[in-house]
């Protein structure tokens, strides 16, 4: 049996223009809007922690909007590791040495049935200490609000 997040699956939902479930300028707006609500709240973030970092779409917008960032990028897939030099690591297991300002955890959840995403929350607390930032499509957001074309529809849907 294949790794279900090998290179096909991040051409198809992240790479190629004509599939991917959201173009670079997505994650940049996100971005922006992320570090200045952090910033309004007063958060100072010097390391990041993206856990299911995928394609690095995040380390490159926030090395773009402050590059005194240090980002650590943790990934399930193997290609990706070795691919980008990630570390290598799965929730709900995995708990950094020591705890970062902004924990980033985006589209990883639905990948995990329940007892592992209840589970990947707690322990965040340990993870962070200022910022966490948390997205998980939801049962609303697939009937919605998703391109159902574009979005990886292999998951576990939750209420919101």
């Amino acid at each position: 049996m294949s790794e279900p997040f090998d290179q096909r699956y991040f051409e198809r939902f992240y790479l190629d223009p004509e599939t991917r479930v959201a173009d670079p300028e997505d994650y940049y707006r996100l971005g922006r809007f992320l570090l200045a609500y952090l910033d309004f709240l007063s958060i100072e973030i010097e390391e990041v922690l993206d856990l299911g970092c995928g394609i690095g779409h995040w380390k490159t917008v926030l090395r773009t909007l402050d590059e005194g960032i240090r980002y650590r990028g943790v990934e399930v897939s193997e290609f990706l590791c070795e691919e980008f030099g990630w570390e290598r690591g799965e929730l709900p297991g995995y708990r950094p040495e020591k705890p970062c300002d902004l924990v980033i955890c985006q589209g990883v959840l639905q990948y995990l049935g329940d007892e592992e995403a209840a589970e990947s929350i707690r322990g965040f607390p340990e993870m962070t200490e200022a910022g966490l930032y948390l997205e998980v499509l939801t049962e609303e957001d697939w009937r919605e609000n998703c391109d159902q074309e574009r979005t990886d529809g292999k998951v576990f849907l939750r209420r919101g």
